[in-house]
């Protein structure tokens, strides 16, 4: 018996809902799966950034205090240790967890009143609060620069040294080429970007490449030494 006209229209359109159904719950599971990944994508890069301002801040004043500390005598200075290292770690963690949550309630309060004028004094102060994170830097920079001849008392110290040096320093002729950007007119844009989120990026770089240099490249030479003999024929005896 040969299926009627309505028998293959009715089996199309329950084909057709099945497929549509099952696009409808694929397309809110891809929704989902975006919403995540995009709030995890969020999540880590505020966690960068906080990184990157702990450490650039934390490096500037132990360079800072390194450098007052060697200008005093010899039996009134004093070494940081890993307790005084932790301690400011975790003040330096507090001050950024509140200064974020600061800034966060200020935008939800912006958006939930409307008031979007008032947005620019959050951009504001949140940009006077990374120029004066930067110019700790470059002060720290300055002084470790002049400390040349001071050697570093161990690896610790060595490596916050180079860090300081490295970072500042670089962050110094972007300042530079963004100043000069903003002069003549050329890439305003794309320089101040650059200054404003290099740190993501260069932080890192720099904490990689130092640990790169610094480890162990050469190899040991044995003690092993072959010494040459004189191989002497003999008759074989039966």
């Amino acid at each position: 018996m040969v299926p009627s006209w309505d028998h293959w229209r009715s089996a199309s359109y329950a084909v057709f809902h099945r497929t549509l159904k099952l696009s409808r719950g694929t397309w809110r599971l891809m929704q989902c799966a975006g919403r995540y990944f995009i709030n995890m994508a969020l999540i880590f890069g505020l966690a960068i950034v906080m990184y990157v301002s702990m450490y650039q801040l934390a490096i500037s004043l132990i360079s800072i205090h390194r450098f007052f500390d060697n200008r005093q005598p010899v039996e009134l200075r004093s070494s940081l240790t890993r307790k005084n290292v932790i301690v400011l770690m975790i003040m330096l963690f507090l001050i950024e967890v509140l200064n974020y949550i600061g800034a966060y309630i200020a935008i939800f309060v912006i958006i939930m009143t409307g008031k979007w004028e008032l947005y620019i004094h959050v951009a504001i102060y949140n940009c006077s609060l990374y120029i004066a994170h930067q110019i700790l830097l470059f002060i720290g920079m300055g002084f470790q620069f002049s400390m040349r001849t001071v050697p570093a008392t161990n690896h610790s110290e060595n490596v916050i040294v180079t860090h300081t040096k490295h970072i500042g320093a670089t962050k110094f002729v972007l300042l530079i080429i963004a100043v000069l950007s903003y002069i003549t007119g050329f890439e305003t844009t794309v320089a101040v970007m650059m200054f404003f989120s290099i740190d993501v990026f260069l932080v890192p770089l720099i904490i990689e490449l130092t640990e790169i240099r610094a480890s162990p490249t050469a190899t040991m030479q044995s003690n092993n030494v072959i010494v040459p003999c004189e191989i002497v024929k003999q008759p074989v005896q039966f």
